[in-house]
């Protein structure tokens, strides 16, 4: 009997082995899995920065007045690789709205810039830019 005692402490101490390496293996993938997903976040926001902080340095790149006549709101779709594309295509979405103020020294132009999945918003960013009616723009 006691080849067979021996040959049980054996096998109990391989399962008990398997199941510390089974959760140990559990553990790590999980880990490496939420990993993955911060970098992806990571980088969609880092290319939601650079589409957004494009688009309101062409804004404020406006010289005239007239290049902005009234309010507006205008959107641009785009892909996984943040390459413009149709709405259908589409899996960010860049939405502008801008404001214009009429006063006696001049237009303020105002507005907010933003992405979003299609479900929530992933960066915004407000920008201002005043146009006086002597010709002195000032961003």
């Amino acid at each position: 009997m006691g080849k067979r005692d021996r040959t049980r402490a054996f096998l109990t101490e391989f399962i008990i082995v398997v199941l510390f390496f089974s959760v140990a293996s559990v553990i790590t993938i999980q880990l490496f899995v939420a990993a993955s997903e911060k970098s992806n976040k990571a980088n969609e926001i880092a290319n939601a920065s650079v589409i957004i902080e494009d688009t309101i340095e062409n804004i404020l790149a406006t010289d005239k007045e007239a290049d902005i006549k009234t309010d507006d709101e205008y959107t641009v779709y785009y892909d996984d690789n943040w390459t413009e594309v149709t709405e259908e295509m589409s899996k960010y979405i860049l939405t502008v709205n801008n404001t214009v103020s009429d006063e006696e020294a001049g237009t303020l132009l105002t507005g907010k810039v933003y992405i979003s999945d299609g479900n929530s918003e992933i960066m915004s960013a407000t920008f201002a830019k005043y146009f006086s009616n002597g010709g002195n723009d000032n961003g």
